[in-house]
């Protein structure tokens, strides 16, 4: 949840970062037409639900809100793969509003502010407030927090205020949805005879002896059928060879790719923006005026920046970086501002050797695999070909990548030994945690 980091105010090293995305393929329009969003012209219509049309900015919202909890919940940029299910998520979530709110208005189901403030600081806690606000040493949930928290959020740092808006603005639909659900679950009644029946169904047994003659054992000259007969079954049996309706159709498949003209002028256009976001005197009316993201002025620790501007560190207060083209997008990012926290980041790949069992003989058996694949390493083995040969968790396809994370994220015991090195590289020994021994 992404609350957890941001109640915390868990931010290390981090720089303010604004980023100006513009979409690369438009379906519907072309690219350096007259119609695309890019140049001017029309808004684009990505949908239709229920007759009521997705515009292309309402849908980037959403992608957006969806993207940003994906950060602030994983600790990094979400890869191709994520983005895919984000644009999924977005995209049900849309659906879901448009198409299920006439029902909700039908049945006349609303959510009060009595409800939405139980689901934060009253009897019927929100599961991500009562994971939030749970101390996590005693495992107790302090409701006081939660107030103390409401009362001073005016304080906080701005991504953490648009974190909580936008949770908030999730808790009315969400609920909307419970009572739906619940409202068709509980329409549904099943009698015992009902019941009975279908048991019956289910476990009545029959014993039965048949006699199976294949086709192709009778010589096809031994049995004779006159047309009258292969008439009269087929009078007999007309639905079993009824045709239904077909249509022949011709289509062409055109491929939503970018040509070299519109790379090209792609190109020509952010390296104008490029020059003169680096000058802009008003950051946030500039990128208000040119982005399809409005201004977002927050502070992101390494964990949390894409992985080309991280490769650029240490980062210089005013300068603009990229462009950087990712997922359909070509971002430039300006650095407004830099600032020091207390928690660190770190980027770490492993190798996870689970004990087969729990005896002392599996913790051995493990131990010593660990140390020969170490020892592999050490003689010039590649870390990420073991990683996938021999590893044991969700890294395997990735070479064991973790990707950058905060402290806080993993087990105490692969936190001390990660954010405890003295320098990048192969660390000397295996490290042991609940989930066996890491090679790190």
């Amino acid at each position: 949840m992404a609350l957890i980091n941001t109640i915390r105010e868990k931010s290390g090293w981090a720089v303010g970062t604004v980023a100006i995305g513009m979409l690369l393929f438009i379906v519907g329009g072309d690219l350096i037409g007259g119609k695309n969003r890019l140049f001017g012209g029309n808004e684009n219509v990505v949908g239709e639900v229920a007759g009521q049309k997705i515009e292309l900015a309402d849908f980037n919202n959403a992608l957006e809100q969806a993207k940003q909890a994906y950060v602030q919940q994983q600790g990094r940029q979400p890869d191709e793969q994520a983005m895919g299910y984000l644009r999924d998520q977005a995209w049900n979530q849309t659906i879901y509003r448009i198409a299920f709110q006439k029902e909700f208005d039908k049945l006349g189901l609303t959510v009060s502010e009595d409800e939405l403030t139980d689901m934060v600081q009253g009897r019927n806690i929100h599961p991500s407030i009562r994971q939030a606000f749970t101390d996590q040493k005693t495992g107790q949930f302090d409701r006081t927090k939660v107030i103390t928290y409401l009362q001073n959020l005016d304080k906080q740092q701005p991504d953490a205020q648009a974190a909580w808006q936008n949770f908030e603005a999730n808790l009315g639909p969400e609920r909307m949805g419970q009572k739906y659900n619940n409202l068709l679950k509980l329409s549904t009644y099943v009698t015992t005879a009902e019941a009975k029946r279908f048991d019956e169904d289910q476990n009545t047994k029959a014993s039965m002896r048949y006699l199976f003659v294949p086709y192709f054992s009778i010589s096809d000259s031994v049995v004779k059928v006159t047309d009258e007969q292969l008439q009269a079954y087929l009078d007999k049996n007309k639905g079993r060879y009824k045709v239904e309706d077909g249509r022949s159709l011709e289509y062409v498949t055109i491929p939503v790719v970018a040509s070299k003209e519109d790379s090209a002028a792609i190109r020509q256009t952010v390296g104008q923006l490029a020059a003169q976001f680096a000058s802009a005197p008003n950051d946030s009316l500039f990128v208000n005026l040119n982005s399809d993201q409005k201004f977002n002025h927050a502070y992101v620790s390494p964990a949390d920046m894409p992985e080309k501007l991280r490769q650029q560190l240490p980062l210089t207060v005013g300068q603009v970086y990229g462009p950087y083209a990712e997922n359909g997008t070509t971002s430039l990012i300006k650095v407004t501002g830099q600032k020091a926290g207390t928690q660190l980041s770190a980027r770490a790949s492993h190798i996870l050797i689970k004990p087969e069992g729990a005896t002392p003989e599996a913790e051995a058996a493990a131990l010593a695999k660990a140390k020969g694949i170490l020892a592999k390493i050490k003689g010039g083995a590649d870390f990420a070909g073991l990683a996938r040969q021999f590893g044991t968790d969700g890294t395997v396809s990735s070479g064991g990548d973790l990707g950058w994370f905060q402290q806080g994220r993993m087990v105490p015991e692969f936190e001390k030994a990660i954010f405890g090195a003295s320098a990048t590289g192969l660390l000397p020994a295996p490290v042991k945690t609940s989930f066996g021994y890491h090679v790190i």
